[in-house]
Parts: C-alpha cells; structure tokens; sequence
C-alpha cells in the first residue's frame, strides 16, 4: 500500500518516544501516519498534523496546541532562538540545539534538542510534559501520545455498532465531545462499503477545524480541513500541503481521485453534507468536480 506521509509545516514538539507502531483494529494500516496528542484521554486539536521522523524514529506533535492543553503559554524570542513555556507564574526557557533546558531553579537535560523544521521551533514533548509535571505514554497500537497531567481522565467514548470495526479506532482518536459551539462527532452510514465520519474541533484561538473520514468501497482516505463558518453553515477547504495533494493526511489506495472541500449545514444536534468538490488527477492535467447532495451525519453519543 502506498502512504502519503504529512509534511510537517508548523510548530511542532518531538516526542522522545519509540515511534513504531503495532497492527491492530483489523486491516485498516493508516494509523501510523496519523499520531495523535490526548491530554487526559481528550483529543487534542491542531491545525497541522501530528508527524514521525522516521530517520530519528520521533513522533513530532504541534507545540503551541499541546502546551495549551497543558495549561501552559508559549512565546518565541527570536534573536535568543528560544521557546518560553509559563505555567501558573513558573517558566521554563528551551534554546535551539541545546539538549540543555532552564527554569526557574535550574537547569536540566532531554534526550533529543530543540531545533527548527520549515522555519518553525520542534521541541521534544517528553521533556516538556515532564518539566510540567505530566507524564507521557506511547501507543502505538492507536497511533497517540497521551499525556497525563493527574486529574481527571476522561473516559472512551461510545461509537456506533454501525460503524465498521476497522473505523472504530480512529473514532476513538479522533473523538470529540457534543458542544453548543459546534464541536462534535457525526458519522453517516450507507452499507459495509460507504462510510463518513467528520470530527469538529474548535482551538483556544477561536479557530474551528474537521478531521474528514472517507470510506468507499476499498477506498479510505482522512483529510484535515479549515472551517469557515456563516450562519449554521460550514465550509470546509483543505488546510495544508503534504506533498502531493492539500490537506490529505492518509489514503490507501491512490485511484487519483479524492474529496476536496465540503460544505455541511447544522441544525439541532444533525449534520448535513449540502456540497462537496472530488478533486481528479495530478499536476496540470488535474481538474475538479463539484457535486450537490443532501445526506444526513448522525451525532456519536
């Protein structure tokens, strides 16, 4: 199978984890492509996808989302190359290329130094979580990084009997709770062969965004698209650049042909596809097709 590895293009946290993966959940093999960071077992947003460096056999995860999460606030001083991280009035200072970190009453080590990837600042989220007071596990069987601060943890959501058994695990990673801001989990079934689920998420900034699962028939891709909202209406275009089409985080199979931006309407608690664009081909000869439907996601309780 041929997988479309993410290209990294924004801040990001190196995880000093071991980064290989175990089968599991059927024949579905995406998922060491598609790591994701949970902070006391809730799924955590980013506007770029998680990433493994496969030559230092580090996970990368999104810096800023990630320490947010924790609690924490993130400033860059340029002219240092250093990374401030403050945490309920305590600082932790991490320069680039130094495997040495400093806070408040000292200085400590990580096992992997900070340094810069597409002109943006990597450090390893191990040494990060730990100077916080959190503890991090790998596993490798969902593909995620969790990170424990002590509180409440919450608990596995709930999916759907009719969502195949090779989709429930990215259910899980990707869940996110029902909010009146919009957020949630729908899905939409049509058989064994067609299957949809869209994760909405909305960031600390404000900023709303779509994990996109597509099944059809042998075919499964997952997309990450941005969200511009009007009203109860959602457009939803793809956000980043993987190297071979925008905002594909996964595909198994390569037909040339994928879904590309999407419009969804919401009303009360459903979710409904209104419009959607497949995207054809490759370089100059590439072309798009717009469709109208109307087809109705069911929330995941």
């Amino acid at each position: 199978m041929k997988k479309w590895r993410v290209l990294l293009i924004a801040a990001v946290l190196a995880v000093g984890l071991s980064a290989v993966p175990a089968h599991a959940y059927g024949t579905f093999e995406g998922y060491s492509d598609l790591v994701t960071a949970h902070v006391d077992g809730k799924y955590v947003p980013t506007d770029v996808p998680a990433n493994i460096d496969y030559l230092t056999n580090r996970t990368y995860l999104p810096m800023r989302a990630v320490a947010e999460a924790l609690g924490a606030n993130v400033s860059w001083n340029q002219q240092k190359r250093c990374a401030t991280v403050e945490k309920n009035g305590r600082y932790y200072y991490f320069f680039i290329d130094s495997y040495k970190y400093y806070t408040d009453d000292g200085s400590y080590y990580m096992d992997a130094a900070p340094k810069i990837m597409q002109g943006r600042t990597m450090l390893p989220v191990r040494g990060f979580s730990e100077a916080l007071g959190a503890r991090v596990e790998w596993d490798g069987y969902l593909g995620r990084v969790d990170i424990y601060t002590g509180g409440p943890v919450a608990g596995k959501p709930s999916i759907s009997e009719a969502i195949p058994y090779e989709l429930r695990w990215i259910a899980e990673k990707y869940y996110v709770p029902y909010s009146s801001n919009g957020s949630g989990s729908w899905f939409s079934v049509n058989g064994q062969s067609e299957v949809h689920l869209v994760f909405i998420s909305q960031m600390r900034n404000g900023v709303k965004n779509v994990i996109q699962v597509d099944k059809t028939g042998t075919r499964t891709q997952v997309l990450l698209q941005n969200i511009t909202q009007q009203g109860t209406t959602l457009y939803c275009t793809p956000s980043i650049w993987n190297g071979n089409f925008w905002g594909l985080l996964y595909s198994n199979e390569y037909t040339g042909r994928m879904f590309s931006a999407t419009q969804y309407t919401q009303q009360d608690q459903m979710l409904y596809l209104t419009n959607y664009v497949e995207h054809y081909g490759d370089g100059p000869d590439a072309y798009d097709v717009p469709y109208s439907t109307y087809v109705p996601y069911f929330l995941m309780q």
